[in-house]
């Protein structure tokens, strides 16, 4: 077995082993592998935390062999929507503690695509001065918002 042994000189990130069992792959291959890795886990724990993948509530054999592919199919469908126009739509909620988040989030592009499903359907519900338009759009935001 290889441990490989990584150390942040300034500070940023804490040490970390590597480990591989290829026993002729240097350090450089090791860690090019895990980063490939990487988008994968995100993907993975992005499914199983938003999207139902970690215990869904199926028992009949077709439920259960659709459930994963499912969920990718729609965690692909979100990214590629948010990437080719959803992003014009993106708005953090307000989080005092962490105000400096430029990036969006899996859970970020969900409420993002959430919110515009709901404004969509509720906007020829109500006319556009009336009180009731404060409290649906209030409503939305909140229902957008994963668990």
């Amino acid at each position: 077995m290889t441990i490989v042994l990584t150390h942040d000189r300034e500070g940023k990130r804490p040490d970390q082993m590597f480990y591989c069992t290829k026993l002729d792959w240097d350090a450089r291959r090791i860690l090019s592998a895990y980063a490939c890795r990487w988008a994968i886990e995100c993907t993975f724990e992005n499914c199983k935390q938003f999207l139902g993948l970690e215990d869904p509530a199926n028992r009949l054999p077709k439920a259960v062999q659709r459930t994963a592919p499912l969920a990718f199919v729609l965690y692909t469908l979100t990214v590629l929507w948010f990437h080719r126009s959803g992003f014009t739509f993106l708005r953090f909620p307000h989080r005092p503690w962490y105000q400096r988040k430029k990036e969006p989030s899996f859970a970020d592009l969900l409420a993002t695509l959430r919110r515009v499903s709901y404004e969509e359907k509720t906007r020829t519900l109500v006319p556009k001065h009336s009180h009731i338009k404060t409290w649906i759009t209030q409503l939305t935001e909140l229902l957008s918002r994963p668990g």
